[in-house]
């Protein structure tokens, strides 16, 4: 089991998930539109398909912190 945080441009949330959980799944557990931004995982960018890979199979095996930060620009 581990903690992961999960932010987006409204705050965030904290869970215990398994290493057999997806990002797709984390962020579907917290509410977050994940289709609208730059998804990172511990700082690093997340590649397209690697959205429904488990978080062992990314190598997470303790707290992690995991993002989709939206970038708006006002015209």
């Amino acid at each position: 089991m581990i903690k992961i945080t999960i932010a987006n441009n409204a705050g965030t949330k904290a869970n215990i998930f398994s290493e057999t959980t997806t990002i797709r799944q984390a962020f579907d557990w917290a509410g977050v539109d994940y289709s609208r931004g730059m998804i990172l995982l511990n700082g690093s960018r997340i590649q397209p398909g690697d959205i429904d890979r488990t978080f062992a199979e990314l190598g997470v095996r303790d707290n992690s912190f995991l993002s989709c930060i939206a970038k708006t620009d006002n015209a």
